[in-house]
């Protein structure tokens, strides 16, 4: 079974990834995963275990690590969120900041040499226990579980060697400086968790429901049922969706898709949770549970999306298990082995001391562990502002490498919005029998050329006349019609059921039988999408090498748009089997490929290829389930500049891990010269990289903001 927590108070990657190995040895628990930017606990768990086991298990388990740390079950009504918040009046902080009050009276004691020195070493060790006791509660209780090499290790081995070799005051303010470091750190990381929260607020507590007798209920939207009927007021957001039933407004549904533009919505229309009524009250039919809503949905994705890492933060992960010890161990032959080996006398001793603590010190792996995971999640809360959401860190770093995007051609190249141009009557037949006819049959379609009769027909359907309805995916529809059996599908459809056709038409085609006999034709048209060519040459120039479409449609409709969008390749007469075939064919071919498209019938497809582009999914719960990538409009243009975010995101990240290794590097070096070394500069560059690393990741947050795509040619 599967479950997810939310754990709090963990503000160290390092920690964190710790924690997440202590789960993984758990008999009872697999596919264990902490997300430690979005602080959720992926794990699936053995059957035999219920929830307060399981519970307790897992929140013994991280305290024993981290005994700050705040398990929270999601899934359990009675928790509040238990919000951690990092505030500088806690009473941790408090005694902190009286340690650091401590220190500066030392040291000016010090300074006026007021104290002898062992007075001056107990106030030094009184400001020291009260900075640092968090690090020394940790390091002796790992300690006793022989769990080392963490930074608490690190920490606390540096700054006693400090006292040891004399330097009282680096001592105290390294350990002064890495727990301001912490705490700068956790602000600046939960600053990109709020930027992600705030993309998409659906904790809407209340909802106006309007009972049978037109009472008014205000209650909580886990209240409200399908087919129940809710009041939207002026300025309130939909908690739930659903269809209008009464009233017209606008809606601002930019924090679903990105899109400024408000959407005018009338009887009819659909009104989906997380957007915004701006002009008047609306009442609408639920058609959604509250956990199953499109706005729920998209928290989920947004919140869960990094719980996939990267490779970049697989292996960073996995460095960071060796980097440590490694550093402990290059320290001792520094510090201890190198001097013992030279008979070194004690003032020298004391200078190749300080070089392994200085080295312990600048060694810490923080700022790499943090930098790359919070750069990911940036860069996820940026494409969420953008209108697109990734499933993992992993597909949005990886969609820099795509060569070949494969398209779909209605609705993803094409509006999707077609139109009736002409019907073609057989003999003895009118035009309105054959719109009548395919408009009965094609009632219960949701295709867009069926929605597109639907339309035309433009009359009331009478639904008791349908008494069979039978859809053929690719095809058509088949259905009893007052005890007529119509046929409404393409040239493919009537030929299998051995209906004789007048005349083959090219292009978007509905041909039309009743008990056998055929009655006419309609031709559709579809547009193109205005950005359409605009975007597959801005895909050309960002380096992919193919661009290729797949569609239902004849070979003529499919090397017309081919033509004016710019697509290299196309394959017509596709069925959803054989979209999945192509797709396998270029991956066999060793192509990087993203499948873009939307709806059932490219569901198979998405799957299958290395990256699966939901387009519009905001419409579709299939795609959105199936698609690694959904863009929430169908804008292609976000295709370009996604690719641009994943590269930036990279070259971000490979910018950190430059930065970080060059300052640490260069303080090392210059520790190596004695009349150089200081232990607070060693610190000072590990906090401040840390930090400027977390900084320079943060800026990806405000990736495309202010930025229109240019207007088609």
């Amino acid at each position: 079974m599967k479950k997810v927590y939310k754990v709090t108070g963990i503000d160290c990657a390092v920690c964190a990834s710790k924690v997440e190995q202590d789960l993984k040895s758990l008999p009872n628990l697999k596919n264990v995963l902490y997300n430690f930017t979005a602080q959720k606990l992926f794990l699936e768990y053995d059957d035999n275990l219920d929830n307060k086991e399981l519970f307790f298990l897992i929140n013994k388990t991280i305290r024993q690590r981290e005994p700050q740390a705040v398990l929270i079950d999601i899934a359990a009504k009675d928790n509040d969120d238990h919000k951690i918040k990092s505030n500088i009046f806690s009473i941790k902080n408090l005694i902190k900041i009286m340690g650091a009050l401590v220190l500066v009276l030392a040291f000016i004691l010090e300074l006026t040499d007021v104290l002898q020195s062992y007075y001056l070493l107990g106030l030094y060790l009184i400001a020291y226990l009260m900075i640092s006791y968090t690090v020394l509660f940790k390091f002796f209780k790992n300690l006793l579980r022989l769990r080392i090499f963490d930074e608490n290790f690190l920490m606390t081995i540096a700054t006693v060697g400090a006292f040891i070799i004399g330097e009282y005051f680096e001592g105290v303010t390294i350990m002064l400086f890495y727990q301001i470091g912490e705490f700068l750190q956790d602000l600046a990381v939960n600053k990109s968790r709020n930027n992600i929260k705030q993309l998409i607020d659906n904790k809407q507590q209340s909802v106006t429901k309007i009972d049978p007798e037109n009472t008014m209920d205000v209650t909580h939207p886990e209240n409200v049922k399908v087919g129940d009927k809710i009041l939207i007021k002026v300025g309130e957001m939909a908690a739930l969706d659903g269809t209008v039933t009464e009233g017209t407004s606008t809606l601002d549904t930019s924090s679903l898709t990105g899109e400024s533009l408000p959407k005018t919505v009338i009887p009819g229309d659909e009104v989906l949770s997380g957007s915004i009524n701006l002009q008047n009250s609306l009442t609408v039919q639920v058609s959604r549970l509250y956990k199953e809503s499109t706005a729920s949905k998209i928290l989920e994705l947004v919140e869960n999306a990094s719980s996939k890492k990267s490779k970049s933060e697989q292996f960073i992960t996995k460095f960071s298990r060796v980097y440590t010890p490694a550093v402990v161990g290059i320290a001792i032959i520094i510090g201890l082995i190198i001097p013992l080996i030279f008979k070194m006398n004690a003032v020298t001793w004391g200078v190749w001391a300080k070089t392994a603590l200085t080295f312990l010190i600048v060694s810490c792996p923080c700022a790499l562990v943090l930098s790359i995971p919070v750069s990911f999640f940036c860069a996820l809360g940026a494409a969420s502002k953008n209108g697109v959401l990734f499933k993992g860190t992993d597909y949005l770093e990886r969609l820099s490498n795509i060569d070949t995007f494969i398209f779909d051609k209605t609705g993803t190249l094409t509006t999707g919005v077609f139109e009736v141009n002409k019907i073609i009557p057989a003999q003895n037949y009118s035009e309105d029998d054959v719109l009548s006819a395919a408009a009965y049959a094609d009632i219960y379609s949701s295709h867009p050329l069926a929605r597109a009769v639907i339309r035309k027909y433009a009359k009331a359907v009478d639904l008791s006349k349908v008494t069979q309805h039978k859809s053929y995916v690719g095809l058509g529809v088949e259905a009893i019609v007052e005890g007529k059996t119509v046929f409404a599908g393409n040239y493919e459809l009537l030929s299998n059921h051995d209906i004789t056709i007048n005349q083959k038409f090219d292009g978007s085609v509905i041909y039309v039988a009743q008990d056998k006999k055929y009655l006419g034709a309609i031709i559709l048209e579809d547009t193109i999408k205005p950005e359409a060519k605009q975007s597959i040459e801005e895909l050309k120039k960002l380096g992919v090498k193919q661009t290729v479409m797949i569609t239902g449609d004849n070979s003529q409709v499919a090397s017309n748009v081919s033509i004016l969008t710019g697509i290299d390749k196309y394959h017509a007469k596709c069925l959803p089997q054989d979209k999945l075939n192509i797709v396998e064919g270029y991956i066999t071919q060793n192509n990087k490929t993203a499948f873009v498209g939307e709806g059932i019938n490219d569901v198979l497809a998405i799957s299958r290829a290395d990256i699966g582009i939901s387009m519009g999914a905001l419409g579709s719960d299939v795609s959105m389930e199936s698609a690694d990538m959904v863009i929430m409009t169908d804008e292609l243009h976000r295709l370009p500049q996604m690719i641009n975010l994943s590269r930036r995101t990279k070259s971000i990240v490979l910018l950190n891990i430059l930065l970080v290794l060059l300052v640490k590097f260069t303080v090392m070096i210059i520790n190596f010269f004695p009349s150089m070394q200081s232990l607070l500069l060693a610190e000072l560059a590990d906090v401040g990289i840390a930090l400027v690393a977390v900084m320079i990741a943060r800026t990806l947050i405000k990736f495309g903001q202010n930025k229109k795509p240019r207007k088609a040619h």
